[in-house]
């Protein structure tokens, strides 16, 4: 599964907090800045890359999810005669429930995805690249199939025409925008870009904020491509870079310093995670969010409300759907290549629902399961090996996702669930153990506890209440062996 990063709930500054600048920084549509209280969420820490997408859509493929349409090829020659006809090839595919959209447009020129001869392929050497050509509903459909791989509740529903959200569910799905660019600003508020303002001009003009060895943009301040400093595949016609490469490991060259508004930290090599370990927030590919656009959303009083989804339909344009980060080339508000793209506080629209493009990608969002708010609480990091469900953080052979049910010490070996004492009162026992709310206690029993198999259930009862607890079952007359098995209440 894609590698998430933990977005703690709470209030933050939204939107263009420079507007004052000059030249002026940033649209009237970033204002005014306002506060928004945001839910607790988990978001990817990395944009979706091209081995995730077509792994997944192998699996939807494979269990009857998505469809295809198939697409051939015909080669002439100058004459005009055929000299090769390509088949197999699908170009078209959508999602096979609900209302169907396609999902990724498989025959762009320079999509990173095929699918020939049965299967889904990524593209010679392009595996860890940000997947591109890839429509609003391509995500969300993406969103529901990784929350089937993994047994979450579905958040999309694809019955809608245009498909609809429950942000609350605990299942896959775009990030809102308002939850974006919190994740963007990586807990620090009112900076430029998701990184640190420039020590010495930081409160002043963005762009002595910004230089290409932070992120994969297109920059105005050198004039042509031939002077603009280069990544590894800058030469390339899509010049994206793998996701992640800003990590203080990144090659930059042709870097010149001759350039307007240079900034005191200008060239230097970091590590451009963000303060949530988040990386191409600005610059790489632009990602879809939720929301649709409207350009003055920003002064409704909804969009203060808790967990904000955006204005209705009808108030934008278009129906567009915003993009955030920036990217490897410009679309959109601005022809030239201006890092103002990169900003936290920009927004992009011009992206309509079926709109797919090689600048344009996305990331996961999802809420915590209720196993993950629990762990969290007691100490654990769910989104650590030693802190998943199936792991056993203490050692004491329960593992993290039984101790949650039980509501034991996951980081405690001494705190097991077990019964507390049994009295045995003629043909009957009684059970005495510490129950929790919300869990349902099945009392078991067997002629010989060696077995495997051959347990039966006796009695169940629901705890609505948390504390010791006592139950009272049937004894028979042979040797029986009795036990208490927990699980959470449907």
């Amino acid at each position: 599964p894609p590698a998430l990063a933990r977005i703690p709930g709470g209030s933050f500054a939204m939107g263009n907090s420079y507007s004052n600048l000059y030249p002026n920084e940033g649209w009237a549509h970033e204002l005014p800045v306002h506060a928004v209280p945001v839910s607790e969420f988990y978001v990817g820490r990395f944009e979706l890359t091209n081995e995730e997408l077509a792994r997944t859509l192998q699996w939807a493929l494979t269990n009857g999810l998505v469809e295809l349409d198939e697409t051939y090829f015909v080669y002439t020659n100058g004459a005009g005669e055929v000299t090769n006809v390509v088949t197999n090839l699908c170009g078209t595919v959508r999602n096979a429930e609900g209302t169907a959209h396609e999902l990724v447009d498989l025959d762009a020129t320079y999509c990173q995805i095929a699918y020939t001869n049965g299967a889904f392929a990524v593209a010679a050497g392009k595996t860890n690249f940000p997947a591109i050509f890839v429509t609003w509903h391509g995500a969300l459909a993406f969103c529901n199939y990784l929350s089937d791989r993994q047994g979450l509740a579905r958040a999309v529903d694809f019955e809608p025409t245009n498909w609809s959200v429950d942000v609350s569910a605990e299942g896959y799905r775009l990030p809102t925008e308002a939850e974006w660019e919190k994740a963007c600003r990586g807990g620090q508020p009112g900076t430029h870009f998701p990184w640190p303002d420039d020590s010495v001009q930081g409160t002043n003009f963005y762009a002595y904020s910004i230089d290409p060895v932070k992120a994969n943009y297109p920059d105005i301040r050198y004039g042509t491509l031939t002077n603009h400093p280069m990544h590894p595949w800058y030469s390339e016609t899509i010049r994206t870079t793998p996701v992640g490469y800003y990590n203080g490991a990144q090659v930059i060259t042709n870097l010149s310093t001759n350039i307007l508004y240079r900034g005191a930290d200008f060239g230097q090599t970091n590590d451009m995670a963000n303060g949530f370990g988040l990386y191409d927030m600005a610059g790489n590919v632009y990602e879809w969010c939720w929301d649709y656009h409207g350009t003055d959303w920003y002064a409704n009083a909804a969009a203060s409300l808790p967990d904000p989804t955006g204005p209705a339909a009808e108030a934008s344009l278009n129906r567009q759907r915003v993009v955030r980060g920036g990217g490897w080339t410009t679309y959109g508000i601005l022809v030239a290549p201006d890092p103002s793209l990169e900003r936290c506080s920009c927004r992009q629209a011009s992206f309509p629902e079926a709109y797919a493009d090689s600048q344009l990608g996305f990331r996961v969002a999802r809420r915590p399961t209720a196993y993950e708010t629990w762990a969290q609480s007691v100490g654990l990091d769910p989104l650590a090996t030693n802190g998943v469900a199936a792991a056993d953080f203490d050692g004491d052979g329960q593992a993290n996702g039984d101790e949650f049910v039980a509501q034991t010490q996951p980081t405690n070996p001494a705190s097991i669930f077990k019964v507390a004492s049994i009295g045995p009162v003629s043909n009957q026992a009684w059970l005495a153990y510490w129950g929790a709310s919300g869990r349902v206690y099945a009392v078991e029993g067997a002629t010989n506890w060696m077995r495997t198999n051959g347990w039966q259930t006796l009695l169940e009862t629901t705890n609505w209440t948390t504390g010791t607890t006592q139950i009272c079952v049937e004894a028979a007359a042979e040797p029986r062996v009795l036990r208490i098995k927990a699980r959470l209440a449907p």
